[in-house]
């Protein structure tokens, strides 16, 4: 996050400062309080400066990184090139601004940071600052993982209080190694929170739930909840998460869909 380049020096001068003035003389309140404040607003400003750092400073991909994008990002791949070029240059941006954490992980790999992204990049939440500027951390696990919010073992999760989402790293590496086989959590969790969020309406039923699951990866409903580990499946997110999966058969199936796309410029 761009905003830690100004923060963390602040905080390292606040200290250095109280070190030394405690230990040699008395520590000048106006000043503290000064030092304080300008940490302060830093962290409360911190999305303004985050914008105004990408303005001057455009972080880029390199190729190695795209080419890996290409191969392995099934919802990117049939988009037009200067789409592509967008998505990679968000992508980069996204990557500066989101925090990580990995629980049990030795070592966090890069790839895991852009699986767990570039959904939110496809659905382009950069132009939603209620999602784009909220939901900025994300937590990995090396396996499936139990929480205080759901006490069952699960493989992803949204916890919608401190706008941070939880994965599974093996499910996740799965998801983007076999994305015929294996349904996404990434895309998943991204379009619930898009649809919620952004309190979009999309009637859809269970059978066409079961209709877009079968086309996708050949399962079912009951079989996404055992793989997810949930105990209930979002429909309208299903819409979403096949409208970029497969966009053609989907509005083929459900051509009311294509609303959303052109709304929502997906």
């Amino acid at each position: 996050m761009p905003y830690r380049y100004f923060l963390i020096p602040t905080i390292f001068i606040t200290l250095l400062y109280f070190g030394i003035t405690y230990l040699y003389s008395e520590p000048n309140p106006i000043i503290i309080i000064i030092l304080i404040g300008l940490c302060a607003a830093i962290m409360s400003f911190q999305n303004l400066i985050n914008d105004w750092w990408f303005s001057k400073f455009n972080p880029k991909l390199e190729q190695q990184e795209i080419m890996w994008l290409e191969q392995f990002v099934p919802f990117i791949r049939d988009l037009p090139n200067d789409d592509k070029n967008e998505f990679f240059q968000e992508l980069a941006k996204m990557l500066e601004k989101h925090e990580f954490i990995k629980m049990g992980l030795e070592k966090l790999p890069e790839e895991l940071k852009w699986m767990a992204l570039s959904p939110a990049v496809r659905l382009k939440i950069y132009n939603h600052p209620t999602l784009y500027d909220e939901y900025i951390r994300t937590v990995f696990y090396p396996h499936p993982f139990i929480t205080p919010n759901q006490d069952w073992i699960h493989i992803s999760e949204t916890y919608e209080e401190d706008s941070v989402m939880i994965y599974s790293a093996e499910h996740l590496q799965a998801a983007y190694a076999n994305s015929k086989l294996y349904f996404n959590p990434a895309l998943y969790e991204w379009s619930k929170v898009f649809v919620n969020i952004l309190k979009i309406d999309i009637d859809i039923d269970i059978n066409q739930c079961e209709l877009l699951l079968n086309k996708l990866h050949e399962t079912t409903i009951e079989k996404t909840l055992h793989w997810l580990g949930a105990k209930s499946i979002h429909f309208p997110s299903i819409a979403i998460y096949a409208l970029l999966m497969d966009p053609v058969s989907t509005l083929k199936w459900f051509p009311e869909l294509a609303n959303l796309t052109k709304e929502y410029n997906l």
